[in-house]
């Protein structure tokens, strides 16, 4: 985590109910995923029927099957809290392509898993902690796309927000992200690369200005989060981490967004540490790729490949 992230005040999260997993059924252990993940949903809907809230990850090992959040909703990981996707592939929901990529990444025509963390077309919707870990468990997903045996569908990102408006993700740790939804990448020796002030860049499917200042970069990896076609998304006081050389594990990928703060972030990884994206230039666009005023500052990067091209 970035070194002074401690002596930051951490968000309090919004209150309308205040819930925790373990009250609602959650078991520590991999085995127990069903039961957690039936805890999880449950308290999804009981803050959704409240008109939002809390539902709290407390200190534990606790592994879970996706989900999706509500709006005006906060997921919070309490210190020494960990939750972990299960590796049991068909408890990860299959859905339809991105409409500006038109297949999954990795498999032409195909569909794609769901990220652990979803969402669609909310509001004010946040996944906060006091430095608690959500870990994608990518290891099984990796080796499935290496040896040929994940099928025709593309592996799911660790966190998803789609067409939300309101975002924000901090002082967290995330790791072993499977997937996110797409990067270019050529290998590259090991570098750090010291960039300072403004960087610009350029050649992406529309228009888009990335601002960042005081940047330490070096290599990269796929989507641990992966906001797309939404707005006013913060992404702060995170440490992203996965093994050098998984496949496709960027860090944060702002995709057809507007309004985006990335902040005190350190990534260490095997992709794209951050990957601005509008869709995919080869496939028709059935979305306006918007991508407005990204701003970054206050990052550590190190990665083990750069991106050939966004």
């Amino acid at each position: 985590m970035p070194a002074d992230a401690h002596d930051r005040p951490l968000h309090e999260p919004q209150q309308w109910v205040d819930l925790n997993v373990r009250d609602l059924g959650a078991v520590e252990g991999a085995a127990h995923w069903p039961a957690t993940t039936h805890a999880i949903r449950a308290g999804v809907d009981a803050v959704r029927r409240a008109g939002g809230g809390t539902l709290r990850i407390p200190a534990g090992q606790f592994t879970a099957a996706p989900f999706n959040m509500t709006s005006n909703m906060t997921l919070y990981l309490e210190r020494d809290a960990v939750l972990s996707g299960t590796d049991v592939f068909a408890a990860h929901p299959i859905i339809p392509p991105l409409p500006s990529y038109g297949a999954g990444r990795d498999h032409a025509g195909g569909n794609r898993r769901t990220s652990l963390v979803h969402g669609e077309h909310l509001t004010n919707v946040k996944v906060l902690g006091d430095w608690g870990t959500i870990d994608g468990n990518g290891a099984p997903w990796w080796m499935a796309r290496a040896n040929g045996s994940e099928g025709s569908v593309t592996r799911g990102s660790l966190i998803e927000f789609m067409y939300c408006d309101g975002v924000e993700i901090a002082n967290l740790h995330l790791k072993d992200s499977p997937f996110w939804t797409g990067a270019m990448r050529r290998p590259c020796h090991r570098r750090i690369l010291w960039l300072r002030y403004f960087i610009v860049f350029v050649n992406l499917t529309r228009a888009m200005l990335f601002v960042c200042s005081a940047l330490v970069m070096a290599s990269i990896a796929l989507a641990t989060v992966h906001p797309y076609a939404s707005r006013h998304v913060h992404v702060h006081d995170v440490d992203i981490s996965s093994p050098p050389g998984s496949l496709n594990t960027d860090g944060v990928d702002p995709d057809s967004c507007e309004d985006v703060v990335i902040e005190n972030m350190r990534y260490t990884g095997g992709d794209d540490a951050i990957a601005i994206k509008s869709g995919d230039q080869k496939r028709p666009c059935r979305l306006p790729a918007v991508q407005s005023l990204v701003h970054s500052r206050s990052l550590q990067l190190l990665t083990s490949a750069l991106c050939a091209a966004c």
